[in-house]
């Protein structure tokens, strides 16, 4: 994660507190304030305001919630899309799920900010 340790990114809620601590690797935000709730209108022009004077990298989806929020906040600036998925809906329960979880996070964080 070293190489990638000025760029910004948000969100989309915040999940990844681990992952952060441990690379020292922080969000610039969330879009959402819980995985529970929509964000409001309000929290929306936080985030976008939030976006274009940090001059955000990357803003990124989960693939359980709709990706129009993310959509709305990066309207008109130069950040990427890219996908998070704190659950690994996708990966095989076992023994490697969690390495693979953790893997799956850096390399979707990595190839977005790159």
């Amino acid at each position: 994660m070293k190489p990638y340790e000025n760029k910004k990114y948000i969100v989309f809620h915040d999940a990844y507190h681990y992952f952060e601590h441990h690379f020292n690797f922080k969000a610039s935000g969330a879009i959402s304030l819980s995985d529970a709730s929509k964000p409001s209108p309000l929290r929306l022009k936080k985030i976008r305001d939030l976006i274009t004077g940090l001059t955000v990298d990357c803003a990124f989806i989960e693939p359980q919630y709709n990706r129009r929020f993310v959509k709305v906040v990066i309207e008109g600036t130069n950040a990427q899309i890219g996908t998070l998925d704190p659950l690994g809906s996708n990966l095989k329960p076992g023994l490697l799920l969690y390495p693979n979880l953790l893997r799956g996070i850096a390399k979707n964080l990595t190839d977005c900010l790159k």
